[in-house]
């Protein structure tokens, strides 16, 4: 079982496995701007979830780096946060 990381700026991750596969989604935790919890799902270039729910798409977010994680491009929360996450940290846009 996943458990929520701490990448800072009031962001944490859990990792999200689909058929077997460990690293297919990112969960990402935050606050909205009115203090009210948000969490949004995204998934990765290549991984189980992103091959199951988009057939033929390239839908998702590369993972530049599992070791500090960075992917790209951004990510923007339908909340309207919106930032990077590089060598392991949240970096707000």
């Amino acid at each position: 079982m996943s458990v929520l990381i701490d990448i800072g700026n009031g962001h944490q991750i859990k990792w999200r496995a689909f058929e077997g596969d460990e690293h297919s989604m990112l969960e990402i935790h935050h606050r909205r701007t009115n203090g009210a919890p948000c969490r949004s799902h995204i998934p990765i270039v290549g991984g189980a979830w992103a091959r199951e729910f988009t057939p033929g798409s390239v839908f998702g977010w590369d993972m530049v780096s599992i070791e500090p994680l960075t992917l790209a491009p951004s990510i923007l929360c339908g909340c309207g946060d919106h930032g990077f996450i590089r060598g392991g940290r949240w970096v707000p846009a």
